[in-house]
């Protein structure tokens, strides 16, 4: 299958492209590293920040042998879109911003989906506007006198995704195509920082900050996922030993994380 993946530079985007490729997909990485550039004019943070992908592909192929086209481009361009999609002909397209089959999914989490090789990690943002919670808390639990920053009273209801589900349910969606004119659209969802940390010796305590997003605290949240468990998929849970792990891995990269990315700076609620 000819996959394209627009988004390619991204958390999501690049493990995907990955993933397809080792599944023996012919695979083109589309990006303008859009993201990089509004996380430098907002001096975010990376604890993760990956090579830019021309390297990241050149690292791809010595470590599996397997190649990812990549091109460099800005998809609002509406000619330069229509000349990628006539240049290399895909099959399917995934976009991370919209999908014909629709895939509704939780926060994602895990600083992984490289095949163990560091070099070829993900961004990993823990500051306090392009994170997630899950990889937050994480990285929180590493520095010293640092609470875990609970929003409100915490009784916000999701449910977390482990990375490696992402890269599964994306693939089984496209190994398992709509007809056309059907709209299909998908739930993804699997299901203690504080706990996995202590196993570890650090310290942690969980603090309750004034929420600064929109949105009430309680609401009926109730989704169904029956779709994909029918082609399948098999979910990894957020055990404590695999949150231990995430842990000892992103305890390597302490030294990168600075504590004034942890503190809140943007309220949506007074915007």
């Amino acid at each position: 299958m000819r996959a394209m993946i627009w988004g390619s530079d991204g958390y999501l985007g690049w493990p995907t492209a990955m993933q397809l490729a080792n599944l023996g997909h012919d695979v083109v990485g589309v990006d303008n590293y859009l993201k990089r550039t509004l996380a430098h004019e907002a001096d975010a943070d990376l604890l993760l920040e990956p090579h830019n992908l021309p390297e990241r592909v050149r690292l791809f192929a010595a470590r599996t042998g397997r190649m990812i086209r990549i091109g460099i481009a800005d998809l609002r361009d509406p000619a330069r879109a229509h000349d990628l999609l006539a240049h290399y002909h895909p099959e399917t397209v995934v976009h991370y911003a919209e999908l014909d089959t629709d895939l509704m999914q939780g926060p994602v989490y895990r600083p992984d989906g490289d095949g163990g090789d560091d070099r070829l990690l993900p961004a990993l943002h823990y500051d306090d506007i392009f994170w997630t919670v899950l990889n937050r808390f994480l990285v929180q639990t590493l520095v010293v006198n640092h609470p875990l920053t609970v929003y409100g009273r915490g009784e916000q209801k999701r449910r977390f995704l482990d990375i490696r589900d992402t890269l599964g349910c994306v693939t089984l969606a496209l190994e398992h195509p709509r007809a056309p004119g059907e709209l299909r659209i998908y739930n993804q969802f699997t299901e203690r920082v504080a706990a996995a940390a202590r196993l570890l010796g650090l310290e942690v305590r969980i603090d309750h900050e004034p929420n600064p997003q929109m949105g009430t605290e309680e609401y009926l949240y109730e989704v169904r996922h029956e779709a994909l468990l029918e082609f399948w998929l098999v979910p990894h849970l957020p055990t404590q030993a695999s949150l231990v792990g995430m842990l000892e891995r992103l305890r390597t990269y302490v030294g990168r994380i600075d504590g004034e990315r942890l503190i809140l700076r943007v309220h949506w609620r007074s915007a």
